[in-house]
C-alpha cells in the first residue's frame, strides 16, 4: 500500500505543486489588497506636475471657485514701503547766535538842549567890526546912495571887507537859510522868546537849519554886496524882531 501511495504522488506531484503555489499566491494578493484598502487616500499635491499638459492646468485652475471678498481681504498683504526723507550728506554749519539783548548797546540819554532866552536886558556882540553905513531907522526916512531914494531901514549895514568871518552874536538856533536880491544869502537866528536876528550879505555858510550855534561861532563870511548896496560897499546886513516887529538892534550891542 505505502508503494501505491509513493507510486500515486510521484505520478501527481508536478499538479501538487502548481495547485500549492497558485494557494499562496491567492494568500499573498489578498492580504496586498487588504492593506491598500485600508490606506487613506493620498492628499493632493499642492505642486504643479511641470509633465502635466498647459492645457490641463488651465482647466484645473478655471474650475477653482473664486476666493470671497472676505477672503480676499484677509490674505492681502498690505507692504507699506516707510517714506525716507533724504537728508543731506553736506554737513550744516550752524552759525552761533548771539544774544542780541547783550550786544545792543544800551541807549544813552541825549542831555535836553537848553532852552534858549532873551530879554530886553541881553546884550550881544557885533557880528562884524566895522562903521555902521547905514542905521536902523523906522519912524523916519534915511538917504539909500545907491538907490538914490530915501525910505526906512528896519536894520543897520555895517561896513566890512569882503571874505572877513561873520560871527554869531547870542547863543540862538538857525531856523531859516536862504537868498534874496536885495541881501544876498541870508540867515535867521532864533534867540528865543519871541527874539529874532537876521544876518544878511553872507557867503561861505557852514551851519544848516536847525544848527544849535554859539556866541562867538563862525556863521559864515562878508560876501560882495548886491547891486542894492554897490554904493555902499561891501557889508554885513543886520536887523532883529520881537514878536515880528522891528527893533534896533543898537539897542543890544555893547
Amino acid at each position: 500500500m505505502k508503494r501505491k501511495f509513493n507510486n500515486m504522488f510521484r505520478g501527481k506531484a508536478p499538479l501538487m505543486l502548481l495547485l500549492g503555489c497558485l494557494v499562496i499566491a491567492a494568500a499573498v494578493a489578498g492580504t496586498l489588497s487588504l492593506r491598500n484598502g485600508t490606506k487613506e487616500e493620498p492628499e493632493q499635491s499642492q505642486y504643479i506636475d511641470l509633465d502635466t499638459p498647459k492645457d490641463d492646468y488651465v482647466k484645473a485652475t478655471q474650475t477653482a471657485e473664486p476666493p470671497t471678498e472676505e477672503e480676499t481681504t484677509e490674505n492681502v498683504v498690505v507692504n507699506v514701503q516707510p517714506t525716507v526723507e533724504e537728508t543731506t550728506t553736506e554737513a550744516v554749519t550752524e552759525e552761533p547766535q548771539t544774544d542780541v539783548a547783550a550786544t545792543v548797546e544800551p541807549e544813552i540819554e541825549k542831555p535836553a538842549v537848553p532852552k534858549l532866552h532873551f530879554s530886553s536886558d541881553d546884550k550881544i556882540s557885533w557880528p562884524v567890526q566895522g562903521n555902521v553905513v547905514l542905521d536902523y531907522s523906522m519912524d523916519s526916512t534915511i538917504y539909500f546912495p545907491t538907490l538914490d531914494q530915501y525910505k526906512c531901514n528896519p536894520a543897520i549895514v555895517i561896513q566890512g571887507e569882503v571874505g572877513t568871518e561873520v560871527l554869531c552874536p547870542v547863543d540862538a538856533k538857525v531856523i531859516t537859510i536862504d537868498h534874496n536880491e536885495e541881501i544876498g544869502d541870508f540867515m535867521v537866528l532864533d534867540l528865543g522868546d519871541n527874539y529874532q536876528a537876521k544876518i544878511g550879505q553872507l557867503k561861505d555858510i557852514p551851519v544848516s537849519i536847525g544848527d544849535e550855534v554859539k556866541a562867538g561861532d563862525v556863521l559864515g563870511c562878508v560876501a560882495d554886496p548886491t547891486k542894492y548896496y554897490v554904493v555902499e560897499g561891501s557889508n554885513v546886513y543886520f536887523s532883529m524882531t520881537k514878536d515880528g516887529a522891528p527893533i534896533d538892534p543898537l539897542d543890544y550891542i555893547q
